[in-house]
């Protein structure tokens, strides 16, 4: 929502007119730029500066891990990590 805000206020002052027509086609009102720049100014999205992560809660890093291991190409695979789900199908072939 900060960037939304950044966004609109750069472009009203370089391109009003792109700006309104943006605004239009996206049925986006003034009142709605103020009540996202303020509900911006109160979200807390804590940020781990030593790992590099934007954590999804203030606890994230006290929860338990869920096992996730680097693949053969050394990138982490989350779904390496979990359990085989291949007996569970896919689609369903019911008909009316």
């Amino acid at each position: 929502m900060e960037w939304a805000v950044k966004i609109h206020d750069l472009l009203k002052a370089d391109d009003p007119h792109a700006l309104e027509d943006l605004l239009k086609r996206l049925d986006i009102h003034k009142e709605d730029i103020s009540k996202m720049d303020e509900a911006a100014k109160k979200m807390f999205l804590p940020h781990d500066d030593a790992l590099g992560i934007d954590m999804q809660d203030d606890s994230f890093l006290s929860k338990k891990s869920l096992g996730f291991r680097k693949d053969t190409e050394g990138s982490l695979s989350f779904i390496a990590a979990l359990p085989s789900f291949n007996h569970i199908p896919l689609s369903s072939s019911k008909t009316a």
